[in-house]
């Protein structure tokens, strides 16, 4: 008889660490934060900028930081400023 209560209780144990992981896992709201920076320079003489890259020490990953961040910020200059990126 014990041995019934215990599956019993395993299975309902079970059933909600399911129903728990299946609740937290089926729904999620994704919250957009946008932070405007204010400019640091002033680069309102300039026309163009080149973004040059830099160099990082990762071991054994599959991204490349230094490339990566090159063409993240020449992406947010090409479409935030009037700067001209070479």
């Amino acid at each position: 008889m014990t041995s019934e209560i215990g599956r019993a209780r395993s299975a309902r144990s079970l059933a909600l660490l399911s129903t728990l992981l299946a609740a937290g896992c089926a729904s999620f709201v994704e919250v957009p934060v946008e932070t405007p920076l204010q400019s640091k320079l002033d680069v309102s003489s300039f026309r163009r900028v080149l973004i040059a890259g830099f160099v990082t020490d990762m071991g054994e990953s599959d991204v490349d930081l230094g490339a990566e961040t090159a063409r993240l910020l020449q992406n947010q200059l090409r479409s935030n400023s009037r700067l001209q990126v070479v």
